[in-house]
């Protein structure tokens, strides 16, 4: 059974595109992706309280432009920041501008299961209380093995910041 969580992928790398889309679709999340930062912003709906994993470094929009925008609509939509130059500079800019997390390539299934339940926890603390979001109870029970791959110098510098 899907439930009604949906995990927006923004990845210019066709095949991080679909190893994401596969992973979520397993854990039952429903998944939107988008090649770049102009189609997903073209579909971006504001209302929506779920998740975007977000590649850093892609042609046109980069990462953090993409953040920029979103951030200027006001929406409370978590990022997660997917990395493959493991840039900590940049890492820790996408987290102080907001950014939810950010995970570094090559990634495990594991710790992206787990941010993703992570980001939604945290969306659900934000919504006032009596607000009926019952997928947002059914995503958080998706089985996940905690795990952070991430380089140590990188973890302390995003807890820093975070």
């Amino acid at each position: 059974m899907r439930n009604k969580c949906t995990v927006h992928i923004v990845d210019d790398d066709q095949a991080v595109r679909n190893s994401l889309r596969s992973l979520l679709e397993a854990a039952a999340y429903q998944v939107k992706v988008y090649p770049d930062g102009h189609s997903f912003l073209r579909d971006f709906d504001p209302t929506e309280f779920d998740c975007v994993l977000l590649d850093i470094d892609m042609p046109g929009l980069n990462g953090l432009e993409v953040q920029e925008r979103m951030l200027h609509i006001h929406n409370d939509l978590p990022i997660l920041f997917v990395t493959a130059n493991g840039d900590l500079p940049v890492a820790v800019k996408a987290i102080a501008a907001g950014a939810f997390d950010c995970i570094e390539k090559p990634y495990r299934g594991g710790a992206i299961l787990k941010k993703v339940r992570d980001a939604l926890a945290s969306v659900e603390e934000r919504i006032p209380i009596g607000t009926d979001r019952p997928h947002f109870r059914t995503s958080l029970n998706a089985s996940t093995k905690p795990d952070w791959d991430a380089p140590e110098e990188m973890k302390q510098e995003c807890q820093r910041v975070h």
